[in-house]
């Protein structure tokens, strides 16, 4: 049986499932600050913009303020929404998980991002999707920062970087 799982894993080209997988986190190339509104300040990898959001859009109560993205549709974005009333962080994952996508293996942890405490979650929706959230005490206002839309192959490669490093880096 572990035979055949390990063949079966390596017919999908041996990609890591695990969803709290952590990956090598690029320098900063720059941040968000003044960028993304009101919210707190991030730090992004080379190659990555940050451009005011295409749509309005609404993640529970939050809205969309700013999307970071290497131009390429194949590497997904990091979507970043705030509000100044929001329901605790735990909710704002919850809220923030669209129902309408079919979201699958949600997986929801406390985390420390930067230096505060946080929520972070991941799941599933034909995409990896992986999510945090916290207070921004010095502006009284709720961050939530989305990773999404990758292409499989892209996730690990591209994505994934992006958004530890504005986990990691994340500030007021």
């Amino acid at each position: 049986m572990l035979a055949v799982t390990g063949l079966v894993l390596a017919g999908c080209g041996g990609s890591n499932t695990d969803p709290w997988r952590e990956v090598d986190i690029p320098a900063a190339a720059g941040d968000t600050t003044g960028q993304c509104g009101p919210v707190g300040v991030m730090d992004v990898p080379a190659g990555w913009e940050v451009e005011p959001p295409n749509r309005t859009y609404k993640a529970g109560q939050l809205s969309i303020k700013c999307v970071i993205t290497t131009g390429k549709s194949e590497d997904g974005t990091l979507e970043v929404y705030d509000s100044t009333t929001a329901p605790s962080p735990r909710q704002v994952i919850q809220d923030g998980i669209d129902p309408a996508n079919d979201p699958t293996d949600i997986d929801i942890r406390d985390t420390t991002l930067g230096t505060f405490k946080g929520v972070e979650a991941t799941w599933t929706t034909g995409y990896q999707n992986r999510a945090f959230v916290y207070r921004v005490e010095s502006t009284d206002r709720t961050m939530l920062v989305i990773a999404t839309g990758a292409k499989a192959e892209k996730y690990d490669e591209v994505l994934l970087p992006a958004y530890l490093l504005a986990r990691k880096s994340i500030r007021d």
